[in-house]
């Protein structure tokens, strides 16, 4: 966004809201040019816009750069799933999956993540302690403890402008480059794990039904 594409947004906000005082002051406004037309640099006015429109919408008083920055991502990051909604998400699953396996794969990455940290027949578990003597509830206590923390994270990522953003994951490699290596050899050794469960069950399935075929009357030999 350039400087005068800023000056067209300033003058929107200092329209919407005549009742405040500081933005009677030219000099506020020509200060507020200047922080804008840096905060907002990297990015696409019409995005820009959109978000200060919605924030007029729905607020009584000016934005500051940190709210609009925060509708930008509500707005542009809808893989980005507030708490409230990944838990219904996931909560519907676990009404209508049964013992499926990993039925919950279709949904956003973090959400799936999430899932797959708690483990999700430990999820599973702790939803049909509801039918048992388990407290109920606890289930939707676990998955939000672990995904809130994640969601204001990658919420907070998105919302720093690019060019912010890219000086400090420069700095995070110099700082905590071998840290991030370990996470991620972490999470390769998980799902190499996984990936030979999961070739373990599909090759016991098939020779299960391979001995079942057998068993019938004129079974084929071989096992497919």
């Amino acid at each position: 966004m350039n400087k005068q594409e800023t000056i067209q947004i300033v003058t929107l906000i200092v329209g919407s809201y005549p009742a405040a005082g500081d933005l009677k002051k030219e000099e506020t406004v020509k200060a507020m040019v200047v922080s804008w037309s840096a905060a907002f640099r990297d990015d696409d006015p019409q995005l820009v816009g959109i978000a200060v429109q919605k924030h007029i919408a729905l607020n009584k008083w000016p934005p500051s750069v940190a709210e609009i920055r925060s509708q930008m991502v509500a707005i542009s990051h809808p893989e980005l799933v507030p708490p409230d909604a990944a838990w219904a998400a996931v909560s519907d699953i676990l009404y209508a999956s049964g013992y499926s396996d990993r039925p919950y794969g279709s949904l956003p990455p973090m959400i799936v993540r999430c899932i797959e940290t708690i483990g999700w027949g430990n999820l599973r578990e702790m939803h049909r302690g509801v039918y048992g003597d388990s407290k109920p509830g606890m289930d939707r206590v676990m998955f939000l403890q672990q995904y809130t923390p994640m969601y204001e994270r990658e919420r907070d990522k998105a919302q720093l402008p690019e060019t912010l953003a890219a000086q400090c994951e420069k700095f995070k490699q110099v700082f905590g480059g071998e840290t991030a290596r370990q996470i991620d050899a972490a999470h390769q050794a998980r799902i190499e794990k996984e990936e030979s469960w999961n070739r373990m069950a599909h090759g016991g399935t098939r020779r299960l039904h391979g001995s079942y075929q057998k068993a019938l009357p004129g079974g084929n030999s071989d096992d497919t």
